[in-house]
């Protein structure tokens, strides 16, 4: 069995005071459950398996917070699961999306006990109706869903009948009779291609500039990264195309007691909320058994940003194979069947880039969480360039000062985590604003169309909130990083510290901005007065 040195996630180097710190806020941890079926499951030594995966999710956050991941099969098998995984993680068999009180339920009355569920499917079996309720009711309280099969109707019995995953890749195909194929490679290797594809990131709709692909695809900041985006991902046998919605004002029918209004409106907006296509690549090649394919492009991955509708995050992935561990490991540990690690069993650049694309997408499922913001900015105040450029960080800022720390605080988070993470931060603190969809630029490029014209910069603007909110946390601090520790440990509830911190500095930020723009706006008024022409009476 292939097992090398990297298998578990790139290692990090952390200042030594990092881990004392963020004890306090261990509770801010994200909680996944990895729900498989069929003959996928949690063994090294399964082509299928999803130990790799695993693997990076349970390092998968840059300072420490990684998520608390629990895996479930839907088969009542212990051998789905090896010995070594089930000492990591809690492993449950025979596993229901059920509504009672069982430590493995999805959701209990009003409270849930997790944050996120990722399906990867392989059964064809519909789940029944009162397990649809359950994840619709989940996805409602902003419970966040990844979901993705393979080709033909592969992982559709999980996935195919929830509202708006349903939409949101092609459940049923192809290829399939009378439908074209999607093939990609030569089935060699057992599935395994040591050579990854290149990917094609989209540009967000909900970016202030044109440059910053979508969260889900980003890179931080590293030798070899194409403009901070993810550009390769391995590359499956065939290929299955992902949607970004049809029909969007058609009810949901498919199961009684589920909300039937699928695709909720903006607000201010009679627009519907759509998924959005983030990664493509080209689909073509000439299958071992089968003439060749015509090229065309497809969608791999679709996204939808249902908390600016006050609903959960969605995430579908064209295949399985972008996650099973013959595609990334090969399933030995002599060439040419290494995957994608090298001779030497170390992760390759092509490995980061479908790891971090892992990491993407449990930091952006999980509902909206100030204290991860909080602990972001914390570690960035005690590492360099903050360490060093913030001379005077308790004084009062205003408007022009606010803006200037937020550039600084947003390049340090866009280091990290990759380009636009600093705009993330202000449009989670904007979220339940209805008037933020309005934005330009905080959430959409097109939104001036939609709606009165505005003169707001929206980058300034960005950059200001985010400079306010930073201030806040960072006037909380102290001056030495070794002393967070003994303040934070006392305190009885440091994830409400974080909202109300977080808060306040928004309500602060966003005072600041009305009186700055307010002023700016008046002499721009008498400005533009003041140049109309004087009319000249013509002589009598």
């Amino acid at each position: 069995m292939h097992a090398p040195s990297g298998a578990f996630g790139a290692e990090r180097i952390q200042p030594p005071w990092l881990e004392q710190a963020l004890a306090p806020w261990r509770a801010c941890r994200q909680r996944i459950l990895v729900v498989a079926d069929g003959a996928l499951d949690f063994n090294e030594s399964n082509g299928l398996g999803l130990t790799e995966l695993l693997g990076t999710l349970a390092t998968s956050d840059p300072f420490g917070l990684h998520p608390i991941v629990t895996i479930a099969h839907r088969d009542d098998n212990e051998r789905k699961a090896s010995v070594a995984i089930k000492t990591r993680f809690a492993f449950l068999r025979d596993f229901r999306f059920i509504d009672a009180n069982r430590p493995e339920a999805l959701m209990h009355g009003d409270d849930r006990h997790f944050d996120q569920i990722w399906l990867f499917g392989s059964g064809t079996v519909p789940i029944a109706d009162d397990e649809v309720r359950v994840i619709a009711r989940f996805m409602q309280a902003r419970g966040g869903v990844f979901a993705t099969g393979d080709h033909e109707h592969l992982g559709s019995g999980l996935s195919a009948r929830l509202p708006r995953v349903r939409k949101m890749r092609a459940w049923f195909g192809p290829p399939s009779p009378g439908r074209p194929r999607y093939d990609n490679v030569p089935m060699l290797y057992d599935g395994c291609d040591i050579a990854p594809r290149r990917v094609f990131a989209h540009v967000s709709s909900q970016a202030p500039r044109c440059w910053i692909v979508h969260p889900l695809m980003r890179q931080g900041a590293r030798s070899g990264a194409s403009f901070g985006a993810i550009s390769v991902l391995p590359r499956p046998p065939r290929d299955v195309e992902c949607l970004s919605g049809i029909a969007l004002g058609d009810a949901y029918a498919l199961v009684n007691g589920v909300d039937p209004n699928e695709f909720p409106m903006l607000p201010f907006s009679r627009v519907r909320l759509s998924p959005e296509i983030v990664a493509t690549a080209l689909s073509s090649a000439r299958h071992v058994d089968q003439g060749p394919t015509r090229p065309r492009c497809i969608g791999l991955i679709s996204a939808y940003d249902g908390h600016r509708v006050g609903v959960g995050r969605i995430v579908c992935d064209s295949t399985w194979h972008h996650f099973i561990n013959v595609n990334l490991n090969g399933m030995g540990a002599d060439p040419p069947h290494r995957g994608l690690y090298d001779r030497l069993g170390y992760p390759t650049e092509a490995l980061r880039d479908v790891t971090r694309y892992y990491e993407n997408i449990a930091g952006w499922l999980g509902q909206v969480r100030h204290c991860r913001w909080f602990v972001d900015i914390l570690v960035q105040r005690f590492k360099t360039p903050l360490l060093e450029e913030l001379v005077d960080a308790h004084a009062t800022p205003q408007w022009a000062q606010c803006v200037d720390l937020g550039h600084k605080v947003g390049a340090a988070l866009d280091a990290v985590r990759g380009r636009g993470t600093g705009f993330d931060l202000v449009r989670d603190a904007l979220v339940d604003l209805p008037a933020a969809s309005a934005l330009a630029g905080i959430h959409e490029v097109d939104a001036l169309a939609r709606y009165e014209p505005a003169l707001l910069p929206s980058e300034e603007f960005a950059s200001g909130l985010l400079g306010a909110m930073a201030h806040e946390v960072i006037a909380r601090l102290p001056d030495n990083a070794w002393e967070l520790a003994p303040r934070f440990t006392a305190m009885a509830r440091p994830l409400e510290l974080a909202d109300h911190v977080i808060s306040l500095g928004l309500e602060r930020g966003l005072k600041l901005a009305a009186a700055y723009y307010e002023q700016a706006a008046r002499h721009t008024l008498d400005l533009v007065h003041a140049l109309q022409p004087v009319r000249v009476e013509p002589a009598s």
